[in-house]
């Protein structure tokens, strides 16, 4: 995946993005259901509560546009850079999500390259 590029290697695959990753505040927002599947999770809007639910092995995550303080398995938890939507899509910080996730996040200043790793 690159910073503010549609380019992306998902499980040795290369694809394009239809909404590229960007920068807000010193934070990579990425397309929440793009990496969340990639991860092996389950991803649920809900369009009363205006909530997005994370589903994992022990553990749900809901997160809410616009707000930086998350559910982590029922205890609040604050974040770096609150979700977002942008195009219809949910953006959320990537090392957050990937972190929750059990995964490894890795970036390369030289080419703004990042790689996601479970």
């Amino acid at each position: 995946m690159f910073v503010n590029n549609s380019k992306v290697i998902a499980n040795g695959n290369a694809s394009l993005l239809s909404d590229p990753s960007y920068l807000k505040n010193g934070r990579t927002l990425v397309p929440l259901r793009f990496v969340s599947e990639n991860l092996g999770t389950n991803v649920r809007w809900d369009k009363k509560t205006n909530k997005i639910t994370v589903y994992t092995e022990g553990k749900t995550i809901v997160l809410t546009p616009g707000s930086t303080t998350v559910s982590v398995n029922g205890v609040a938890t604050k974040i770096e850079a609150a979700p977002e939507i942008k195009n219809g899509r949910t953006f959320v910080p990537l090392r957050f999500i990937s972190e929750q996730l059990k995964a490894k996040v890795d970036y390369k200043s030289d080419d703004q390259s990042i790689t996601v790793r479970k």
